[in-house]
């Protein structure tokens, strides 16, 4: 997740020569640790943490790279970790768009732009249970871009830390 940061910093791209091997080994390696049930459960997890990213590229201009480092990561996890550490990136990223904002002096946009980002979600579950229409969700080129690996990567670090606490005292 390191590299990943690094390399999406550098050129705002994480690359496939990261993602899949990366994805390939955490199969691999839930397959051998939990058998064909544990490799079930990389397989969800991988959507599990996928699913959030594929969506916000999709419909709000995220990175396709997120949503495969984000992929690859899952396997890793299992799903009980996947939660964990969707939650930190989660967190992560939203102290990443505060502090992005704060530095080029456009709070006032991105707290717009999540602000929208918010009703429109809101709106799409409306529109699947057919209440009302769906809100316009700012154009890509109108939202603030960051290097959300920056984020992946501490948000994965402090679950992994968080894990690492909590199995010691326990």
């Amino acid at each position: 997740t390191l590299l990943a940061a690094i390399t999406d910093v550098r050129s705002r791209r994480i690359r496939n020569v990261l993602t899949v091997p990366l994805f390939a080994a955490g199969l691999m390696w839930a397959g051998l640790m939990g058998g064909l049930p544990g490799l079930g459960e990389g397989l969800a997890s991988a959507l599990l943490l996928g699913t959030p990213f594929v969506l916000l590229y999709a419909f709000a201009g995220g990175g396709a790279g997120d949503a495969k480092i984000m992929m690859a990561i899952g396997p890793w996890t299992g799903l009980a970790g996947g939660v964990l550490v969707l939650a930190a990136v989660t967190a992560c990223g939203l102290a990443l768009a505060i502090g992005w904002a704060i530095r080029f002096g456009q709070v006032r946009e991105v707290a717009g732009n999540l602000g929208t980002i918010g009703v429109a979600t809101m709106g799409v579950a409306r529109r699947v249970l057919r209440f009302s229409d769906v809100p316009r969700v700012p154009r890509p080129d109108q939202m603030q871009r960051m290097p959300y690996g920056i984020a992946i990567a501490a948000g994965v670090w402090v679950s992994a830390g968080g894990m690492l606490l909590w199995h010691v005292q326990g």
